[in-house]
C-alpha cells in the first residue's frame, strides 16, 4: 500500500511541476506567434491525441512529465523549414520570453502554493511521549513564549523556526513555557527538553533522527550540543527512537555540530518533540508570506548547489533538491505526512525545477537564453550545429551530476 501511494504521489508531483513548466513555454509561444507543434502530457507512444488547429494535444503512455514541441526550435539546416513562424525566426524578445517562461511559471506556481499554505491555521499536536505532555500541555494548546522568547505563530515556517531557536537556546536546561489553551486561558509550566541527533550524513548507519541518552557511555546533561559531542571528535552515542523508548540505537559519530541536520553533516539540537500549531492568515498577508519564501528558498538552493559539489554523501540540496532516489523517498514521506506536507513538497520541487532550468547551463532554458543573448550582442546567430553540440555536452554534464548525486548520496547511504 505504501509503495502504491508513493508511486501515485511521484506521478502527481512530476505531472504537476513539469506541466506547469511546459504550460509557461506553451502559452508564451502562442502569444508570441511561434508555431507549437505539440503539447504532450507524458512520454512514449500516444494514448489519446487530438489536433486542434496547428497543435497536437496528446496524452502519452509514460506519466513522467510532459513536453512542448516548438517548430524550428534548433534551426538546423537539415531539418524541414517550418515556415515564417519558426522559433528561430521570432524576434529576440519573443524567443527570450518563450524560453524563460517555463522557469518563471514554476517560480510563480511555487509562490502560489506557499501562499495557500500560509492561509489555513492548524492546531498543535502533543503526543504522550513529549516532555510537553508530561508538563501538562495537550493538543490544541499553543506556545506563546519559551524563556521569554516570543514564538511567531503566523504560519508553519515561522513557528517551526522560532521553536527550534528557543529550544536550542535552553542548552538542555529546564525551560519556562507560556502557553494558551483553546479556551483562551494562559498558563505557565516548566519543560525539560531532550537532545536529538539529526543524521545529515547518508553514509551513517544511524536513523535520520534519534533521542540521545548517552555520549561515550555518560548520561547526557545540559550544554551546547557540539561541545557535548566533543566538538567534532569521534564519539560513541546511545539513544532511542524519539517516539519509542524501547527501540534502541548505538553507533559512532563524528563531526557533530549545532543545527538542524544540514547537508552532509550530522548535527544535534534540543527539542520538545511536538507538532506546533499556527494561526490562519488573510489572503494579502498569505500572498506576501508565500512569495517572500521564493527568494529565500532560491538563496538556499544556490547554497545547496555549492554543497552538492563540495560535500560527500550529501544526497541532495538541504532537503530541497536531491538525487532521483532521494526525491522518491521525500515524495513518499510527504505523501504519508498528509495533504499540506505533500502540497508544500510540490511547491519546493516546482521552485527548484524553475531555478535549475534558469541556470546558464547548456541544454537548460538558461543555457538557451545565453545563445539568444549572444545573438543579440553579435547581431548574428551562433552556428546551429555548434549550438546543438554544446547543448549535447551540457546534457552529458547534467546526467553526470545526477549520477554523482545518486551514487554518492542516495545509494551510498545504504553501504
Amino acid at each position: 500500500m505504501d509503495a502504491l501511494r508513493t508511486i501515485l504521489a511521484i506521478i502527481v508531483v512530476l505531472l504537476t511541476v513539469v506541466i506547469v513548466h511546459e504550460l509557461g513555454h506553451y502559452l508564451v509561444a502562442k502569444r508570441s506567434g511561434i508555431q507549437v507543434d505539440e503539447f504532450a502530457v507524458g512520454f512514449g507512444p500516444k494514448l489519446i491525441w487530438r489536433r486542434v488547429g496547428e497543435t497536437v494535444y496528446a496524452l502519452r503512455l509514460v506519466p513522467a512529465g510532459g513536453f512542448v514541441r516548438l517548430a524550428g526550435m534548433t534551426g538546423l539546416p537539415e531539418e524541414r523549414d517550418p515556415g515564417p513562424r519558426a522559433f528561430w525566426r521570432a524576434s529576440i524578445p519573443r524567443r527570450t520570453a518563450t524560453i524563460l517562461a517555463g522557469g518563471i511559471f514554476n517560480l510563480v506556481f511555487a509562490g502560489i502554493v506557499f501562499s495557500i499554505l500560509a492561509m489555513p491555521g492548524q492546531d498543535s499536536q502533543v503526543q504522550s511521549w513529549s516532555p510537553l505532555y508530561q508538563a501538562g500541555l495537550r493538543g490544541g494548546d499553543e506556545i506563546v513564549s519559551v524563556n521569554g522568547a516570543s514564538i511567531d505563530r503566523s504560519d508553519a515556517q515561522s513557528v517551526t523556526s522560532d521553536m527550534h531557536a528557543a529550544t536550542d537556546g535552553t542548552q538542555g536546561h529546564p525551560a519556562t513555557v507560556v502557553y494558551v489553551t483553546p479556551s483562551g486561558l494562559q498558563k505557565t509550566t516548566t519543560v525539560h527538553p531532550f537532545l536529538v541527533l539529526l543524521n545529515g550524513d547518508r553514509s551513517n548507519k544511524l536513523p535520520d533522527s534519534m533521542a540521545v541518552d548517552s555520549i561515550d557511555g555518560k548520561p547526557v546533561g545540559p550544554g551546547d550540543p557540539a561541545a557535548l559531542f566533543g566538538n567534532g571528535a569521534t564519539v560513541k552515542v546511545g539513544g532511542h527512537q524519539v517516539d519509542d523508548p524501547t527501540t534502541l540505537f548505538n553507533g559512532t559519530v563524528s563531526g557533530v555540530g549545532d543545527g538542524d541536520g544540514a547537508i552532509g553533516r550530522t548535527q544535534a539540537g534540543w527539542r520538545f518533540g511536538f507538532t506546533p500549531g499556527w494561526q490562519g492568515n488573510s489572503l494579502p498577508f498569505a500572498l506576501g508570506r508565500g512569495f517572500t519564501r521564493v527568494p529565500t528558498t532560491i538563496a538556499d538552493t544556490f547554497t545547496g548547489l555549492y554543497q552538492i559539489i563540495t560535500t560527500p554523501n550529501s544526497g541532495g540540496i538541504s532537503g530541497n533538491v536531491q538525487g532521483p532516489l532521494g526525491i522518491v523517498r521525500q515524495t513518499g514521506d510527504a505523501a504519508s505526512a498528509g495533504g499540506l506536507a505533500f502540497l508544500e513538497w510540490i511547491g519546493f520541487l516546482s521552485l527548484n525545477l524553475g531555478v535549475f532550468n534558469l541556470l546558464p547551463i547548456p541544454f537548460l532554458d538558461g543555457g538557451r537564453f545565453v545563445f539568444i543573448a549572444l545573438e543579440a550582442v553579435r547581431h548574428r546567430r551562433v552556428d546551429p550545429r555548434r549550438e546543438a553540440a554544446i547543448h549535447y555536452v551540457g546534457l552529458m554534464l547534467i546526467l553526470a551530476l545526477v549520477f554523482y548525486v545518486t551514487f554518492t548520496g542516495d545509494i551510498g547511504s545504504h553501504a
